[in-house]
């Protein structure tokens, strides 16, 4: 027999690819489930960003309405669909980042931060940072090589760890190590930055 977790992790996943079709009292308590979840995911994004009035309640609406509503896809699982979740939070904070035009913006990534954390959980992304400049590269990165991308996005964006991001991305965790090493590579080429410098 499936451990509990185990059974809970497969009803909430069956639940989410059924979205569109559930009784009322199935899909407040698909709601109630995920909404700490995805509050938890924007708050991350948001740490650091001082000055924005954008409040990760917000931002956790607008990703559950965009990921129930606007997303007709099924999910293999729940970090799947965090992994989207991800992805959906990301766009709508530089898309409003970019609405702000905000006068004073970072300097593309924390390089060092890139060497130190390849086994580490990464820490949020904050005022330092142009999330504007970031975006944009991995939308470029994702062109050459879409999965090294997606475990920065998962790393930085989502806060998971190299286990969650290799079960969210159906990879073995010594592929994601080496994926995030071809994207810090890049990236750091691209932002015409040393290895160890601060950007």
């Amino acid at each position: 027999m499936q451990h509990c977790t185990g059974n809970d992790a497969m009803n909430l996943t069956d639940l989410i690819n059924r979205r569109a079709s559930v009784e009322k009292p199935e899909l407040e308590a698909l709601a109630a489930a995920l909404w700490p979840k995805l509050e938890r995911l924007a708050a991350h994004q948001l740490q650091g960003r001082r000055g924005l009035t954008l409040q990760a309640s917000d931002l956790a609406q607008d990703a559950y309405i965009a990921l129930m509503h606007e997303f007709p896809g099924r999910f293999n699982n729940r970090e799947h669909f965090y992994a989207l979740a991800a992805r959906i939070v990301r766009n709508i904070v530089v898309d409003y980042m970019r609405r702000r035009s905000a006068d004073k913006r970072g300097s593309g990534l924390p390089f060092e931060r890139l060497d130190k954390i390849e086994n580490e959980v990464a820490a949020p992304i904050d005022d330092t940072v142009d999330w504007i400049a970031v975006d944009a590269a991995l939308t470029v990165l994702s062109q050459h090589h879409e999965s090294a991308a997606q475990v920065v996005e998962l790393k930085f964006f989502a806060g998971l760890t190299n286990e969650q991001i290799a079960e969210a991305m159906g990879l073995s965790r010594a592929t994601v190590i080496r994926h995030y090493r071809y994207a810090r590579a890049w990236l750091i080429d691209h932002f015409g930055a040393e290895p160890g410098a601060d950007g």
